[in-house]
């Protein structure tokens, strides 16, 4: 006979009882898992912490409150009081956040820019690396250059560079950290102000103007006269117009620029 049509062999249940005869039931301890049911609710027991040392604790261990650190080990280090169910971790350069102090920036060699007026000591930014910034500055000297040696396309290489120095550190621009919002509306309606970024929005404009082939003198100039007609902060009793706090910063992007921290060979130094 084939395998599909031989006889099947009587089950026999665990412990050799035969519960096909009605008047020989298995008794509760002779189940098919060999053990009785369990009772009601017996998984949350199998949830429950067990006493590693045993079925049952031993009457002999007494429990005592945790005496801390010896004389000779290490004090814990204080964890700092964290929201939500994931872990607080320190965010890498580069990474945007829209509120808050932000991050220190972090130059590409590793190092920091103090700024006496942070809390912190640091210049803080919503993005730690400002070499997108510095990058931005590059293509538009690089797109400037091939317009001005093209005769079609001459006349218009001032344009594009005005469009790309306005639309990148123009009030409301890319890299104005200081302000949110809709670089157009914002003129009519508003920007929403982050004056905790208002130092490094300043080294943003001259280390995207250095990078793109602008001098400090031109800098300094063009920004006090922007001042003169669309700045609160104009100071006609200052240097160039500007708020000495502005042209501190502005400076320092600028130098920032001319080292070459962003780029060994800078379109012009």
């Amino acid at each position: 006979m084939g395998i599909f049509t031989s006889p099947r062999s009587r089950y026999i249940p665990p412990l050799g009882r035969d519960d096909s005869n009605p008047d020989n039931p298995p008794d509760a301890s002779s189940t098919f898992l060999g053990r009785p049911p369990p009772a009601e609710n017996d998984w949350l027991s199998r949830l429950a912490p067990q006493w590693p040392y045993g079925s049952a604790q031993d009457p002999n261990i007494v429990k005592v409150a945790d005496p801390g650190p010896g004389p000779d080990e290490p004090l814990p280090s204080p964890q700092a009081p964290r929201r939500g169910i994931f872990p607080s971790v320190e965010l890498p350069p580069g990474t945007p956040l829209k509120n808050g102090p932000g991050q220190p920036v972090v130059l590409p060699d590793g190092s920091r820019v103090p700024d006496r007026y942070s809390p912190t000591g640091q210049l803080m930014s919503p993005v730690g690396d400002l070499s997108e910034v510095a990058a931005a500055g590059r293509r538009t000297a690089d797109q400037y250059r091939s317009f001005a040696i093209d005769p079609m396309a001459r006349e218009n290489a001032g344009i594009l560079a005005l469009w790309n120095f306005a639309r990148n550190i123009g009030t409301g621009g890319k890299y104005d950290y200081q302000r949110q919002g809709n670089q157009l509306l914002g003129h009519v309606f508003g920007f929403t102000q982050l004056p905790q970024f208002r130092n490094v929005a300043n080294v943003n404009v001259d280390l995207f103007s250095q990078q793109a082939g602008r001098t400090l003198e031109q800098t300094l100039t063009e920004a006090g006269e922007y001042a003169s007609h669309f700045s609160s902060n104009y100071r006609p009793d200052q240097p160039y117009g500007l708020d000495p706090r502005t042209a501190e910063f502005i400076t320092l992007g600028f130098n920032i620029g001319k080292s070459g921290a962003f780029d060994p060979r800078p379109p012009w130094s």
